[in-house]
């Protein structure tokens, strides 16, 4: 697999620009749910999706990171592609 390089040189995904990170706790009953929509719905990393379902429920626009068809192309080799699914 070929390692990405961000904007400093260091080994990782390329930036996504300037974000606040915010962490969400879900019920456990409901988790397979969200992460099964968001697979369907084109999406590899959970937080992605929730990241567009906040814009869309704000009318604001959705951030390109956190649309499906680049979702993939940013989440390759990323922690949430290597770890088994919880529950």
């Amino acid at each position: 697999m070929a390692a990405h390089k961000s904007s400093h040189g260091k080994p990782g995904r390329t930036s996504r620009g300037p974000r606040k990170a915010v962490m969400v706790r879900v019920p456990e009953a409901y988790y397979a749910t969200y992460a099964d929509e968001a697979r369907r719905r084109g999406y590899t990393c959970l937080g992605d999706y929730a990241n567009a379902l906040l814009a869309q429920a704000h009318e604001l626009p959705v951030p390109e990171f956190a649309k499906p068809s680049m979702s993939g192309a940013h989440q390759k080799g990323a922690v949430q592609d290597t770890l088994p699914r919880a529950g």
